[in-house]
């Protein structure tokens, strides 16, 4: 990060950045980008308006298939600058031109072409909207009303095809496609709820959620029901909704959607192993977000996540803070807290004043991210919900069969590797293949071995989704010990022992417990006697470090 002795000039004085440094940067590398703004009197805010003066941005906000905050820079007219205009101007220690790093956003007003030469220029991708099809004129009813004039309709056998659920400001609206079979016969209709947020109200004699208008369409084929569909959603978006995805049983859409959110459409193409991993892995990320959440309407939203995210990295930086006195510290970090559980409203709501406290939440934001993204991909599909989740996984899972050459030499390994704690019992194995560890994969280095990886149950999804992540704030930054990770810094860690990793699982409902075996490329090791949290990174040609276990002979701090 440059020269740390150089005085903190403060040439970002009356600035306001916002950010978008997207899923893939992490926790500490965010604080470390905004503190280039904040230690040179610069401030960060999480909304973007007509004062703010930069949005800071990474360039994987191209692949985006919509950026609310590029989209509202480029309203504004605020330049959009990469990463690299707060490191050059920490390098020099000076205000430094943005023209080399200024990224022209599509869709706002245009720099002149004498401006453009040298621009990183990435398109900001438009809200995505259905093709737009003729709508046929279509009576409408009462969402389980009585009325002898209108079609039969199977209310206990029907499967939601595609839905969509979108929220501006207390206003939300959802829109499904329904589709049954009735003898030889296909049947769609088109759902709508619309309203405001204080009319939902718990009703336990409908056995869900009431209020807001509820309304039913019924077409004669699937064209007609994708026209409707498209006409209702292209609307919507088009009057600055904003889709939200559903946490648990929500409070609108029908009353399959509340108590299933989405039923499976025809048949998996995924092999049956394969659908019940997907399936658990799914359905235990869910409920630890259910259980967590308390939004008034059962949605959360990706602004919601990345205000959230702002605020913890506000209560990061006020938790470090060693010169503020103590009783100011506290009430500062009471108000953040307080801000943070308005972002996200949550079941629990303890202070975030702790290092323990401050790793729980971000976690959560974590998981947060990990279900927001498959959310988005698998949001309008008419597969089976169970493919697109897989989709979403961006890897390839195959399920070897016991008793096969595979199968039996990992076993072997987990088994042979225990060495203390209650015997494990290998009930499935699986192999995964995620292509970018693939191709990054250092395979000239030596000394490669088959370590373990273990991770509570509700992990999964993103573990599998976007690969390990480097330890959390409170190892990595903090220097915290815990029983977890951490001992060695900040890194990847895996084990020799499928015992010691399996200490870091969590059951599941169906109380089994996951772990990853990976073939890692240690080269040279340098080995460690003592737990020492401040290594980055090993030592000049070592390439890992290993924390070496206590024996009778010599003793360590690593049992």
């Amino acid at each position: 990060m440059g020269d740390a002795e150089a005085p903190a000039v403060p040439y970002f004085a009356g600035m306001l950045f916002a950010m978008d440094l997207g899923m893939g940067v992490s926790f500490s590398r965010k604080n470390e980008i905004a503190k280039l703004v904040t230690d040179h009197a610069g401030k960060v805010a999480f909304m973007i308006n007509a004062k703010t003066t930069y949005l800071v941005a990474t360039a994987d906000i191209a692949t985006k298939s919509y950026s609310s905050k590029l989209a509202a820079a480029t309203k504004n007219n605020i330049p959009v600058v990469t990463v690299d205009f707060l490191l050059e101007c920490h390098t020099h220690n000076t205000l430094v031109s943005d023209k080399p790093y200024r990224i022209k956003a599509g869709g706002g007003a245009s720099a002149k072409s004498d401006e453009t030469e040298g621009l990183n220029v990435i398109k900001v991708a438009q809200r995505k909207m259905l093709p737009p099809v003729d709508v046929p004129s279509v009576r409408v009813y009462k969402y389980k009303g009585v009325d002898d004039n209108a079609p039969v309709w199977p209310e206990d056998e029907y499967d939601i095809a595609k839905q969509h659920y979108l929220q501006k400001g207390s206003s939300f609206f959802g829109v499904e496609l329904h589709v049954a079979q009735q003898e030889s016969k296909r049947l769609y209709r088109v759902f709508v709820h619309r309203g405001q947020i204080d009319q939902l109200e718990d009703d336990a004699a409908a056995g869900g959620w009431s209020g807001g208008v509820k309304e039913v369409r019924y077409v004669q084929n699937v064209a007609e029901a994708e026209a409707l569909y498209a006409m209702f959603y292209n609307t919507i978006v088009s009057q600055d909704y904003r889709r939200v995805m559903l946490v648990g049983n929500s409070k609108i859409g029908s009353d399959k959607a509340q108590t299933s959110n989405r039923i499976s459409q025809g048949p998996s193409s995924l092999p049956a192993g394969v659908q019940r991993l997907v399936t658990y892995m799914y359905a235990e990320a869910q409920t630890a977000l259910t259980s967590e959440i308390a939004s008034p309407l059962g949605t959360l939203t990706l602004s919601q996540v990345e205000k959230a995210e702002t605020i913890l990295v506000q209560i990061f930086e006020l938790f470090k803070n060693g010169q503020l006195a103590a009783e100011e510290k506290r009430q500062q970090l009471a108000a953040l807290s307080k801000e943070f559980y308005r972002a996200i409203p949550q079941t629990r709501t303890p202070n975030v004043d702790n290092a323990l406290v401050i790793e729980e939440k971000q976690q959560l934001v974590q998981l947060m991210k990990d279900m927001l993204t498959v959310d988005e991909i698998t949001g309008d599909t008419a597969h089976a919900e169970v493919d697109m989740k897989y989709r979403a996984l961006r890897c390839k899972i195959d399920h070897l069969q016991a008793g096969t050459a595979e199968f039996s030499k990992v076993q072997d390994h987990v088994l042979g590797s225990h060495v203390k704690g209650k015997k494990l019992v290998v009930k499935n194995l699986f192999k995964v293949h995620r292509d970018v560890e693939h191709r990054h994969f250092t395979k000239d280095m030596d000394n490669q071995k088959l370590l373990f990886h273990g991770s509570r149950i509700s992990n999964w999804v993103g573990l599998l989704s976007r690969g390990i992540l480097m330890p959390q704030i409170v190892t990595a930054q903090l220097g915290i010990k815990r029983t977890d990770a951490g001992m060695l810094g900040s890194g990847l860690y895996f084990g020799s022992a499928s015992s010691t990793a399996a200490q870091y699982t969590t059951a599941g409902s169906a109380g089994t417990r996951m772990m990853l075996v990976c073939n890692v490329a240690l080269g040279k090791p340098a080995t460690i006697t003592k737990i020492d949290t401040t290594i980055t990174e090993p030592p000049k040609g070592i390439d890992s470090v290993h924390g070496v276990s206590s024996t009778q002979a010599s003793k360590t701090d690593f049992v």
